[in-house]
Parts: structure tokens; C-alpha cells; sequence
């Protein structure tokens, strides 16, 4: 339900009560090995099931198409009041964003943090002193 309403998809195949139940009365060196491996015990359960690379794999998240959503928005992107910003200079964050606009790859997170900061800024009008 949660997971749902955040849009995000989510697989518990093993969470029932039961199961739950089980895991949280396990000592904690259970459920985090001495070395920092996650998820000890039932890596040591399933290890005949599954190949070794899939086993002690890292965590797997999921892509978003941010950049063609950014593309989408490159006339409320460019339109950023930099100048709202006095620590930045406004040639140098137009530039930014342009790099940003044009490059592949992630999306450069202090750009997207720079633009939300000078639209926040200019809608409640900071004054910086």
C-alpha cells in the first residue's frame, strides 16, 4: 500500500507475519554479518538456490528518465532566477544549467538544487543578508 502510493513498486515475496515475527527476535550479528554483509541469514539460506554474483550482489535501485523529464521542463529550468541568489553568479549558474541541459548521464544534483533554491527563494521573497 505505501510503497503503491508513493509510486514506487515493491516486492516483499517473504513478509509474512510469521516470518517477520522470526526475524526481528534473531540476534542483530544475524541479520548484519561482523563484516557489514546485510541480510546474513538469509543470504546463508538461499546460497544453494542462487549464483554467487546475484547472491552477494550490491543493492539494485531503479532508473527514472529524469533527463527526458528535465528536457521537458527546459523553459521553467532556464527561466531560474539565479539572480535571487547572491552568493552565485548568474552567468556562471546560466551556464550550469545549459551544461546540465545538454550533457548524458545523471543529472547533476547541485544544479537541480540550485534551481529549486532560486525558485523558492524569489517565491518567498529571502532577503540575504
Amino acid at each position: 500500500g505505501n510503497s503503491m502510493h508513493h509510486s514506487i513498486e515493491s516486492r516483499v515475496p517473504f513478509c509474512v507475519p510469521e516470518l517477520a515475527e522470526y526475524a526481528l527476535s534473531l540476534p542483530d550479528e544475524y541479520l548484519i554479518s561482523m563484516s557489514g554483509e546485510t541480510k546474513c541469514v538469509f543470504r546463508e539460506a538461499v546460497a544453494d538456490l542462487l549464483p554467487e554474483p546475484i547472491l552477494r550482489r550490491e543493492k539494485v535501485g531503479f532508473g527514472v528518465p529524469e533527463r527526458l523529464w528535465l528536457r521537458e521542463l527546459r523553459d521553467w529550468l532556464e527561466s531560474a532566477p539565479t539572480d535571487a541568489l547572491p552568493f552565485l553568479e548568474p552567468r556562471r549558474a546560466r551556464r550550469e544549467i545549459e551544461a546540465a541541459l545538454a550533457a548524458d548521464g545523471r543529472w547533476p544534483a547541485h544544479v537541480w538544487r540550485m534551481v529549486n533554491m532560486a525558485f523558492w527563494a524569489r517565491s518567498f521573497e529571502v532577503e540575504w543578508s
